[in-house]
């Protein structure tokens, strides 16, 4: 199970959103999430800008980032 899906739903963004913010590391390399498929692919870091949503739906935009590519500048990614 997406351990973001909660969170996001519980508590919609509204802006982009970078995972630690969401979920923390510690609580992530716990799950099967981490351990079934974003371990295997080399997915560490990754920042979620909402596109859309409604009562029933929250439609956001992921992207995942390598290890070595480092972490997302969320600084970066808000400027217009």
């Amino acid at each position: 199970m997406d351990p973001y899906r909660e969170p996001i739903m519980t508590n919609p963004i509204s802006k982009i959103t970078l995972s630690e913010d969401l979920v923390s590391k510690d609580k992530l390399l716990k799950t099967e999430f981490h351990h079934d498929l974003l371990s295997h692919y080399d997915l560490h870091h990754l920042a979620i800008m909402p596109l859309h949503s409604d009562h029933r739906h929250f439609d956001v935009l992921s992207a995942w980032r390598g290890e070595s590519a480092g972490e997302f500048d969320l600084k970066a990614l808000n400027t217009s």
